[in-house]
Protein backbone atom coordinates (compact mmCIF):
# COMPACT_ATOMS: atom_id res chain seq x y z
CA UNK A 1 0.00 0.00 0.00
CA UNK A 2 2.86 2.40 1.02
CA UNK A 3 4.86 2.01 -2.76
CA UNK A 4 1.12 2.41 -4.42
CA UNK A 5 0.95 5.48 -3.04
CA UNK A 6 4.21 6.83 -3.40
CA UNK A 7 3.94 6.19 -7.02
CA UNK A 8 1.14 8.12 -7.33
CA UNK A 9 2.20 11.16 -5.44
CA UNK A 10 5.73 10.99 -7.94
CA UNK A 11 3.66 10.26 -10.84
CA UNK A 12 5.81 6.98 -11.62
CA UNK A 13 4.70 4.11 -13.41
CA UNK A 14 2.73 1.62 -12.20
CA UNK A 15 5.20 -1.64 -11.81
CA UNK A 16 3.15 -3.85 -10.06
CA UNK A 17 -1.27 -3.99 -10.77
CA UNK A 18 -3.16 -3.77 -7.68
CA UNK A 19 -4.88 -7.12 -9.15
CA UNK A 20 -1.51 -9.02 -8.99
CA UNK A 21 -0.95 -7.76 -5.14
CA UNK A 22 -4.24 -8.56 -4.12
CA UNK A 23 -3.73 -12.43 -5.85
CA UNK A 24 -0.58 -12.47 -3.82
CA UNK A 25 -2.01 -11.60 -0.80
CA UNK A 26 -4.56 -13.81 -1.35
CA UNK A 27 -2.40 -16.43 -1.97
CA UNK A 28 -0.57 -15.73 1.24
CA UNK A 29 -3.71 -15.83 3.18
CA UNK A 30 -4.63 -19.17 1.94
CA UNK A 31 -1.30 -20.71 2.28
CA UNK A 32 -1.41 -19.46 6.25
CA UNK A 33 -4.70 -21.06 6.75
CA UNK A 34 -3.68 -24.29 5.65
CA UNK A 35 -0.45 -24.13 7.62
CA UNK A 36 -2.47 -23.73 10.28
CA UNK A 37 -5.24 -25.65 10.04
CA UNK A 38 -3.36 -28.62 9.44
CA UNK A 39 -1.58 -29.35 12.51
CA UNK A 40 -4.62 -27.95 14.78
CA UNK A 41 -7.23 -30.96 13.21
CA UNK A 42 -4.05 -33.35 13.97
CA UNK A 43 -3.43 -32.18 17.80
CA UNK A 44 -7.43 -32.12 18.21
CA UNK A 45 -7.86 -35.44 17.51
CA UNK A 46 -4.89 -36.55 19.91
CA UNK A 47 -5.58 -37.26 23.47
CA UNK A 48 -3.84 -35.14 25.61
CA UNK A 49 -2.00 -38.10 27.30
CA UNK A 50 -0.56 -39.18 23.89
CA UNK A 51 0.75 -35.64 23.37
CA UNK A 52 2.21 -35.03 26.65
CA UNK A 53 3.91 -38.25 26.60
CA UNK A 54 6.12 -37.74 23.40
CA UNK A 55 9.79 -38.09 23.62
Amino acid sequence: AGAYSVESLLNLPVVFPLSLIVAGFLVAVAVGFVSGVYPARKAAKMKPVDSLRYE
